[in-house]
């Protein structure tokens, strides 16, 4: 749940968002986003997530917690067309973010000042893409952090699994 401490700072971050999904979610980007997540290439999608954080106003991060920043994330995809489900519960636990895709699911996990490391490592302890194997799609498994500092994502790090759970490959950031 999205708390936000009064009402100035509530309004800011609605300005804020109506701002940011503007630009956003022009329909070539969006295009361009879904065509780079079928080819298992989330960077463009973080690219986005970055610039869409950057145009945030900073009165909207006063005592953000991680849920802060999910929510945030929720929203920009929302506005994207993606439809993405939040805090769907396994058998171990939650899973902050999926994204399903006609070819490929997308498991996310957050983390706030911590690393991308650490939360694709809960991924795999928690074996949160296990759910999804009866569906016969490939499975991206993303870790990434937001830094408080910098309000924006710090790092981020995934993996391609096969339709079996299987590793394919690593997927690293083009910065």
């Amino acid at each position: 749940l999205l708390r936000l401490p009064n009402e100035e700072v509530r309004n800011a971050f609605i300005n804020s968002l109506v701002q940011n999904f503007a630009s956003i979610t022009k329909l070539k980007s969006s295009e361009k986003c879904v065509k780079a997540l079928e080819e298992h290439q989330p960077d463009f999608l973080f690219k986005h997530i970055e610039l869409g954080f950057a145009s945030f106003a900073y009165q909207v991060f006063v005592d953000a917690k991680e849920n802060t920043y999910q929510g945030m994330l929720l929203s920009m995809l929302y506005g994207m067309g993606f439809d993405p489900l939040s805090e769907k519960a396994t058998n171990t636990g939650r899973i902050d973010v999926v994204l399903e895709i006609p070819n490929t699911i997308y498991i996310m996990e957050l983390k706030l000042d911590e690393s991308s490391e650490i939360a694709l490592k809960q991924i795999h302890d928690k074996s949160y893409f296990k759910s999804y194997l009866h569906k016969g799609k490939k499975i991206v498994i993303i870790g990434a952090n937001f830094s408080s500092k910098n309000r924006n994502i710090s790092d981020w790090t995934a993996e391609l699994l096969s339709e079996a759970g299987e590793l394919i490959k690593k997927i690293l950031p083009n910065f």
